[in-house]
């Protein structure tokens, strides 16, 4: 490579590298500047490459060694892309979890970063509170952070019914709602926090993808990434509510992230603590009757094979959870695996 003499061919030469990079495609980076080696980040970057080696995952997952991203004293760092989640005072011993949980599309809550912006946003929403606190409430206050990504915008079409949204839940907001006349541009970017609120909301309502994608034109990527950050920065917003002395708030936050992390009404949280029971098959489940842990624990094998989505291999794997009596001819039979079926993403919340 050429020597750069300027900051134009510096410049010139990040942008040709980011043309070729996917966006999509996942990938780990760890600061390793002098402070982030002064912390053995190298050993770890050297870890990371044999973790995913080992799993053969070189394919799947980038593996990048940056310079100093700025908060040394909490090194060594490591970015998750394109979620953009980062990890603070990773040890060796964090390696196989993170890319474990990063290839699973999942969060490590107790490495998180919360941006301090965002922290100040949750802390003076969770003392002024809204005169009607609700789930719209929390939702809109993580909408507000800038922590929260993607953001979703409001498209011309949407304004006037997001207007009546944010009119109907005025009580609501934990933060003032701006004047349309005064300041147009904070009116309209808070209308985008009201619709990602909203979309939250019709996730844990269990409305469908194919519904939230007609309704809202949220595509299932954004969706799954607003699920992500919602449910890291609900366990920030907990963790804060108990060190402010806001206790009684802990209780529904709890609930909230619980919901939000597989997008179900608070009826479906028992079923979807299950192994292999997602927002799809729990809703079956509980339709069908079998509303809790001990219904599933009293129900004949019989009668959960029968039912859509859960076949002999579901079946199997709830009754090794909850227990119950299962002939030893029925479990020879469970044994017998199905040839699993494609299904839709949010099935397996």
């Amino acid at each position: 490579m050429p020597r750069l003499i300027s900051p134009k061919e510096f410049e010139e030469l990040r942008k040709s590298i980011l043309v070729k990079r996917d966006k999509n495609k996942l990938s780990i980076s760890i600061s390793s500047g002098t402070c982030g080696r002064a912390y053995g980040s190298d050993k770890i970057a050297a870890e990371f490459m044999r973790e995913i080696k080992k799993r053969g995952l070189e394919e799947k997952i980038a593996f990048r060694e940056v310079g100093c991203l700025g908060f040394c004293e909490r090194e060594p760092l490591v970015i998750i892309f394109p979620e953009r989640i980062c990890y603070l005072n990773v040890k060796m011993e964090d390696v196989p979890e993170i890319v474990d949980k990063a290839v699973k599309g999942e969060i490590i809550e107790r490495l998180l970063y919360i941006d301090p912006v965002s922290a100040v946003f949750i802390r003076d929403a969770l003392y002024a509170r809204a005169p009607l606190i609700s789930d719209i409430s929390f939702l809109h206050m993580m909408a507000h952070t800038p922590d929260m990504y993607p953001k979703l915008r409001p498209y011309s079409s949407e304004i006037d019914e997001l207007a009546l949204f944010v009119d109907e839940h005025k009580d609501e907001f934990m933060f003032n709602v701006p004047s349309e006349l005064d300041d147009y541009m904070d009116y309209e970017e808070f209308l985008g926090e009201a619709k990602l609120a909203w979309v939250m909301q019709s996730w844990i309502e269990e409305v469908t993808e194919d519904q939230m994608i007609e309704q809202f034109r949220v595509q299932p990527g954004d969706l799954y990434r607003v699920v992500n950050s919602a449910e890291w920065l609900l366990y920030a917003s907990r963790e804060l509510a108990g060190l402010l002395g806001q206790k009684d708030l802990v209780p529904q936050l709890n609930a909230l992230r619980e919901r939000s992390a597989k997008g179900v009404k608070t009826e479906l949280l028992p079923l979807v603590r299950l192994e292999s029971v997602g927002r799809a098959r729990a809703r079956i489940l509980f339709n069908s009757g079998l509303k809790s842990v001990e219904d599933l624990r009293h129900a004949p094998v019989e009668r959960l094979v029968e039912l859509p989505l859960i076949g002999s291999r579901v079946a199997k794997r709830i009754k090794e959870q909850v227990g119950g009596f299962v002939k030893s001819e029925q479990w020879k039979k469970l044994g017998k695996e199905e040839k699993p079926e494609q299904k839709s993403l949010t099935e397996y919340r």
